[in-house]
């Protein structure tokens, strides 16, 4: 029986041991341990703040865009281009489209139909479509890529407001960053 106390003692010895090691090394760590420098977090300005701002009354939005780039008005503003030699960012205006769906077939054939002549097969196209929102409204997303591989070369959003559909478009590759920053600037003006 003593050895069995004996054992019984050893074992209670180990635990308040262990409990107090522990104990210790967490106590040293919350309260004894420099803290460690917090980082300022400054939040980040506006980058969009002193862009310049094209207005488009007769479809009643506005879009801010960089500076060093330029807004051009084509097709008595139905299609806006935003950039210099390259088109950084473009706004197409439809016209009595009824809904998302009607708007996508719609585009797929355009989108066949300008690759169709070219050497690309269309199946090389990778279109792919997402749901999203955009401003509260329901909104679709498509991103292609021209070649197997690779990052999308070509990014658009889709939005209908009173049967007029509003396409934004970017097609540089190395854009993505830029359109999504634009299209965040996007306003209705009522």
């Amino acid at each position: 029986m003593s050895r069995a106390i004996f054992i019984l003692i050893a074992i209670i010895i180990v635990i308040v041991v262990a409990v107090f090691a522990i104990g210790g090394v967490l106590a040293y760590q919350y309260y004894w341990q420099a803290p460690e420098e917090e980082i300022l977090k400054e939040t980040p300005a506006d980058e969009t703040a002193d862009w310049q701002t094209y207005r488009n009354e007769k479809y009643g939005f506005e879009i801010k865009y960089p500076n060093g780039l330029e807004a051009k008005e084509k097709e008595q503003s139905k299609y806006v281009e935003i950039g210099l030699v390259l088109v950084n960012f473009s706004i197409k205006i439809k016209e009595n489209v009824s809904s998302l769906e009607e708007l996508k077939k719609s585009e797929e054939n355009e989108l066949i139909d300008l690759f169709g002549g070219i050497t690309v097969d269309v199946s090389d196209l990778k279109i792919s479509w997402k749901d999203t929102t955009f401003l509260g409204l329901e909104a679709k997303e498509l991103n292609f890529k021209a070649l197997a591989g690779g990052e999308p070369m070509v990014w658009r959003t889709y939005i209908i407001k009173n049967n007029t559909a509003y396409i934004f478009s970017s097609g540089n590759s190395d854009s993505s960053r830029q359109y999504y920053k634009i299209l965040s600037t996007f306003r209705f003006i009522d």
